[in-house]
């Protein structure tokens, strides 16, 4: 057997993230009791997305010493787009859906969430997208110019304070 570096609690954790969402969208009774679970468990996922892939962006700079967004940017894009634009290509060429101009555009350029996408699910995708997005300007100027100067992600814990009172 090899060895991993999976964590068998985050493996579960996200079992439950998808259990409380599989469970929301079923029928009564169930759906009902589980009203709320359902966005408690995409927020569990948003979570530990936000804490793998970052945790991914750490490991590459403690090995390179450097970070390189645009192949971070590759790396996630060729995990997602495939599976995403053959699903909006099957539905749109199966005739599942009719999708408009504008429905089209929102779902290819991940912008669910301010207009109409085709299928409402793929909110999460666009979520996902701009964390994404910020996720990698934010590390690209904390690394850049920074190597052999010190920590450059010291700010991050006044950065996370910042923008929990903003949220607030």
């Amino acid at each position: 057997m090899r060895p991993t570096n999976r964590l068998i609690g985050l493996d579960l954790l996200r079992l439950l993230a998808v259990l409380l969402v599989f469970f929301r969208h079923s029928r009564p009774p169930v759906a009902t009791f589980m009203s709320v679970g359902g966005w408690v468990g995409v927020d569990i996922f948003f979570v530990l997305s936000g804490f793998l892939v970052s945790g991914l962006v750490f490991k590459e700079y403690q090995l390179l010493g450097t970070f390189h967004p645009w192949k971070f940017l590759a790396r996630r894009g060729f995990k997602i787009y495939p599976a995403f634009y053959c699903f909006i290509g099957v539905t749109v060429c199966l005739g599942l859906v009719t999708p408009s101009r504008n429905q089209l555009m929102s779902d290819l350029f991940f912008v669910q969430s301010y207009f109409p996408p085709i299928q409402i699910h793929t909110w999460s995708l666009a979520v996902e997208e701009h964390f994404y997005l910020l996720l990698t300007l934010v590390f690209y100027a904390m690394t850049r110019g920074k190597a052999g100067t010190g920590n450059p992600f010291r700010l991050i814990p006044s950065l996370s304070v910042g923008l929990a009172c903003i949220c607030l």
